[in-house]
This record gives structure tokens, C-alpha cells and sequence, in this order.
């Protein structure tokens, strides 16, 4: 009995010490996977090169390196000709050369060592090269872009697996080859569970900008540099027939080419990149640069900007060619079936106020819509700085659109006996001064603001019958925000749910002073409107553009660069460049991991 006693404990001690060492063995991995997705995040993020007092370029030394020339003569890459951005954008084109590259696919069996090369074949991305290459089991590619100038940093990219067929074949775009320069390419093909299989490098002279876009703009940082959020910089506006986009330290990373220079942006979706080549088509483009589709808005002459709905439509601000007065129409457009309809008349839905404040004006683009975000999928917030108002539309693709809510001046709206669409203003502030533990980055992320020190109360301002958000011509910039409550607008059931306590923010401009950040808590059962936060973001006040990158917030205003600011509102980075508009996309879970 004794004897059994023993063993018991023994094994039990045994058991105890095996199970400790496997909580820490798993504790130790557990480590190890955070570790390695805080390196692999900075690494992609270009920012932690610029920590560093020495570059850790992956420019080989001994290893055997493969020249890849991509223009001229002396080309050993497959090239599809120059052709004009009318042409990019026209599906037939595009049907052609995909149709040429799955030819070239069925004839030969491509490795990942010896892969089918070609450099921006449809030619939506000028510093895109197309890969396809075959494996023997399931795969993903890693891809890391250098350039000899320690200045410069490592541009590295993991991407998500886009197989070919559902066999064990895969194409992709490589983006982020700097025009103008030498170019090191270190591909990594990774396993499924992420072991490096195989490693091949090349090196590229691309060429310079078609579009003649520097290959780098100045770049200085105010704040700390591990503040600025992951992503391109992309940039619309700039003088030029396309849309280029640079990096954290400023390099031009990818540009894609307009039939007409404008700045409506571009909007990515799951299932694509939406991008308006011209005032009148949209065109939806894949991971690798294929043009899906085009559809022209005819009729119609887009303006100012779009948003998808995630149902496959894009919304888009427009103007009728029938009429003097543009950007107070929305259409929406059918990618998928080339429907075009109208679907939000400004002046039929807004009529009392039109007839008395623009129609004697005769002012053309009288709203001046500057913003346009879909909510809730069936719902968009516009802010039309022309009339210092932020209005929220449902039911917006229906035939039956209907003005929910208005945030603007009050006697304006009275007068145009729509004082009962107006919110009430309240006193009401955001808990800002704890966190509840958490950093501050914890806080902004769960709809928290941190520690945002004392907020100044503009609303009394604003009663007394001052424009709430500055100059109407400055106004610019709206994107609604989930309340931590409702974070998911569908219920256990999967039902629709809609969100109607959230926060909104927008740029205010004010002519000779600086450009604010307001942030308003938007409560449309009690039909209030609480200003949360207000502080300056730019030094200079323009008619620019905001949007949202992760915590932070970048902020184009018009006349002096592009700033990004972190969650407390202190400028990071800035870019010297002057764009109409500016969006921040990561392209995780569309074209990267």
C-alpha cells in the first residue's frame, strides 16, 4: 500500500512537472508567434529600418542573383506594349492579355525558380511585377524590395495566397519597385505552415515614372516615427494622370494611371480595387491589376468621391450632364451587371433649403460634398462643406431615400423648415481622462480617445449661430464610428442590427487658422449630438481630405502636405506634397496577409 502511495505521487509529480513544462514550452511559443508578429508588423509597416543606425538591407552579397531587365531592347521579361490608359481600362484588353498569359501557363510548367515574369501586363500598376509559378503542395510568397541607399528602406510584403484554378498554381503582383532606381527583389516561398521552402533574387532597373511622379518626396518626422501607422499614402489630385502612392519613408511604391487626372480616390472592397479612371466609368481591378470590369456612368459625371457598399455596388457623387449645377446627385453603379441608376436627388431632397440658399445663387457645385462614407450598407454620411453640414441618408439605394439626420447650422435649417431633422447639441463629453488600464492605443482602438487632456466646448458657438464647422469651403471629411456597444451590427441570429449610437468625425477649416479635428457622439434614438474632441491636426487650414488608418488619423490639407497624427492628435509624419486628397491603405486581407 505504501509502495503504491509512492508511486502515486511520484506520477502525480510527474504529471504535475511535465504539464508546468508544457505551460511553459507553450508560454515560451506563445512568445515567440507575439515576438514574430510585432518583427513581421514593422518590418511591413517600413517604419523599423528608420530606427535603426544601420540599415538591414537584404541586398545579396555571394548568392547568385538573376537580372531582370523590363524595358528597351534588351527586355527579358514578357511586356504587353505601352498602351494608353484608355485602352488599360477597356475589359476587352484586358480580356486579351489574360487570355495570352493563360496560353503561355498551359504550355510550360513554371517553377518557383524558372516563373513566368511580366512587368505591369495590364498596365494598371506601373511598379507591379506579375508572377506565376507552380508548386508541389500548398504555398504563400514573401517578398522583400531593396534598394543599394541606406536611406531607403526595406519594403517587405507577405501575400495572401491567390491560387490559380484551386490547383497548386499561383500568380500574384509583386508591388513596392521603386521607379528610376535598382531594385533587389528576395522572393521567399513559405510552406503552409510557414517554413521557407525556396529563395530566389532579383534585380531590376526600373525605369522612371511614366506619369512623371517623383520617385520620392520629402519626408521629416515631428513625432515618433514607431507612431506611424502601416500602409501607402495614396494620392489624388497631384497634378498628374495617375494615382501614386508612396511609403512611410516617402518612396513611390505603386502608381496607377487615369485616363483623365481627378481626385475621386480610389475604394477597396473584398472582392476588388474600385477606382475612377475618369469623371464618367469605374473600374474594378483584382489582386494582380486585371480590369474585371468597367462601366460608364452615362449621364452622369462623377465629382468629388464614392464608397462600396459591400454588396457590389459603388455610390459615387455626381452630377447630371443635363444641368448647370453639379454634385447633387448619387448614383450607384452595378459592377457586376453595368447598372446605373439614380439614387439620391440633392435638390428634390433638400428642395426648401435649395430653393431658398443656392437656386437664387446660381451656384454650381452648392454643396460641396467633400465626403461620402456608406454606413450600415444601406446608409451613407456625406459632409457637404459648401453648406457646413454633415447629413446622413438612409435607405440611400431604395427609391425612397430619406434625410435621417443634420448637423449644421440650426437657423439655416429652420429656415428651410427642416429644423426637425437637426440633432440637439449636448454638453456631453467622452470619459477621457482614464483608460481603465488600458495604453492609449488600447483605448483608441476600443472607441476610446485616451488620455485627450481638456476638450474646449465649441457648442455654445454653435447655438449662437456660428458655422459649426469653420469655413463651409474648408469643411471637409466624415467617417462614422461603431460605439463599443455595437460593435457588430448583426445578433446572435445573424440578423441585421442597425447601429445607431456611434462616433463621427470630420476636419473643420478655418480661414488663417489651423485645421481641427472635431469628434461628435451621435446618439440618433435621442436625436443628440455631443462634440468629444476637438483639437488642431495641421498648421495650415485648406481644403483637404481625412481619413482613418488605424488609430491614427491622415489629414490632407490641401495647400501644405499630408500629415498623419496618432491617437492623441501629434503629428508623426509628414509628406511634402500637395494632393487634393489622401487615403492610407495597408491592403491586408486584399492583396496582403
Amino acid at each position: 500500500m505504501k509502495k503504491t502511495v509512492i508511486i502515486v505521487v511520484a506520477v502525480s509529480i510527474l504529471m504535475v512537472a511535465g504539464f508546468a513544462g508544457f505551460l511553459y514550452m507553450m508560454n515560451k511559443n506563445s512568445e515567440k508567434i507575439r515576438d514574430e508578429q510585432t518583427r513581421a508588423g514593422a518590418e511591413e509597416s517600413g517604419i523599423v529600418s528608420l530606427q535603426e543606425e544601420h540599415f538591414a538591407l537584404n541586398i545579396p552579397g555571394t548568392e547568385e542573383v538573376k537580372e531582370l531587365v523590363v524595358a528597351g531592347e534588351q527586355a527579358n521579361v514578357l511586356l504587353f506594349g505601352n498602351a494608353g490608359a484608355a485602352d488599360i481600362y477597356n475589359a476587352d484588353h484586358t480580356a486579351q492579355i489574360k487570355s495570352q498569359l493563360e496560353r503561355m501557363q498551359s504550355k510550360k510548367e513554371y517553377t518557383f525558380k524558372e516563373p513566368l515574369l511580366s512587368y505591369n501586363p495590364y498596365g494598371t500598376n506601373a511598379c507591379g511585377l506579375y508572377i506565376y509559378f507552380e508548386t508541389e503542395g500548398k504555398s504563400y510568397l514573401n517578398y522583400t524590395v531593396s534598394a543599394p541607399d541606406e536611406n531607403i528602406p526595406d519594403y517587405t510584403r507577405t501575400m495572401k495566397e491567390n491560387a490559380v484554378n484551386g490547383k497548386n498554381a499561383y500568380e500574384y503582383l509583386i508591388t513596392g519597385l521603386i521607379p528610376g532606381m535598382e531594385n533587389y527583389v528576395r522572393l521567399r516561398l513559405l510552406s503552409d505552415d510557414g517554413r521557407e521552402v525556396e529563395t530566389v533574387i532579383y534585380k531590376i532597373n526600373m525605369p522612371a515614372s511614366p506619369y512623371g511622379s517623383p520617385s520620392s518626396v520629402a519626408c521629416s518626422y515631428p513625432g515618433d516615427p514607431k507612431a506611424v501607422s502601416n500602409g501607402l499614402y495614396y494620392m489624388y489630385g497631384c497634378g498628374s494622370a495617375s494615382i501614386p502612392a508612396y511609403d512611410n519613408a516617402g518612396y513611390l511604391r505603386e502608381e496607377i494611371p487615369l485616363i483623365e487626372e481627378n481626385a475621386i480616390g480610389l475604394v477597396i472592397g473584398e472582392a476588388g480595387m474600385y477606382v475612377a479612371p475618369s469623371t464618367g466609368c469605374v473600374a474594378k481591378l483584382s489582386v494582380t491589376g486585371e480590369v474585371l470590369s468597367v462601366v460608364n456612368t452615362t449621364g452622369h459625371n462623377i465629382t468629388s468621391c464614392m464608397d462600396y457598399n459591400g454588396m457590389g455596388q459603388i455610390v459615387c457623387v455626381s452630377g447630371r450632364q443635363d444641368r448647370k449645377t453639379t454634385g447633387d446627385v448619387i448614383i450607384s453603379v452595378d459592377m457586376e451587371t453595368g447598372q446605373v441608376n439614380e439614387v439620391t436627388d440633392f435638390r428634390k431632397l433638400l428642395r426648401r433649403y435649395y430653393k431658398l440658399y443656392a437656386k437664387a445663387d446660381k451656384k454650381s457645385d452648392w454643396l460641396g460634398i467633400n465626403s461620402l462614407v456608406f454606413f450600415d450598407k444601406q446608409d451613407v454620411i456625406v459632409s457637404a462643406g459648401g453648406i457646413s453640414s454633415i447629413i446622413k441618408i438612409d435607405n440611400v439605394t431604395s427609391k425612397n431615400p430619406v434625410v435621417n439626420y443634420v448637423i449644421g447650422d440650426r437657423k439655416s435649417w429652420e429656415s428651410a423648415g427642416m429644423a426637425d431633422k437637426c440633432l440637439t447639441k449636448t454638453d456631453e463629453k467622452e470619459e477621457s481622462e482614464t483608460t481603465d488600464g488600458k495604453d492609449e492605443t488600447e483605448a483608441a482602438a476600443d472607441g476610446g480617445e485616451g488620455d485627450a487632456g481638456k476638450i474646449d466646448n465649441i457648442l455654445e458657438k454653435m447655438d449662437a449661430g456660428d458655422e459649426p464647422f469653420g469655413n463651409p469651403k474648408n469643411q471637409t471629411g466624415a467617417i462614422p464610428y461603431m460605439n463599443t456597444e455595437n460593435e457588430n451590427a448583426v445578433d446572435e441570429s445573424g440578423s441585421f442590427v442597425p447601429v445607431t449610437s456611434y462616433y463621427l468625425s470630420t476636419i473643420s477649416g478655418n480661414d488663417g487658422a489651423s485645421s481641427e479635428y472635431l469628434r461628435y457622439k451621435i446618439d440618433e434614438e435621442s436625436r443628440t449630438c455631443a462634440l468629444t474632441r476637438q483639437q488642431a491636426v495641421s498648421p495650415v487650414s485648406g481644403r483637404g481630405s481625412l481619413c482613418q488608418s488605424g488609430v491614427n488619423y491622415v489629414v490632407s490639407d490641401g495647400s501644405s502636405g499630408v500629415y498623419e497624427t496618432d491617437v492623441n492628435g501629434n503629428i508623426c509624419i509628414t509628406l511634402g506634397i500637395n494632393v487634393a486628397n489622401c487615403d492610407k491603405y495597408s491592403m491586408k486581407d486584399f492583396r496582403f496577409r
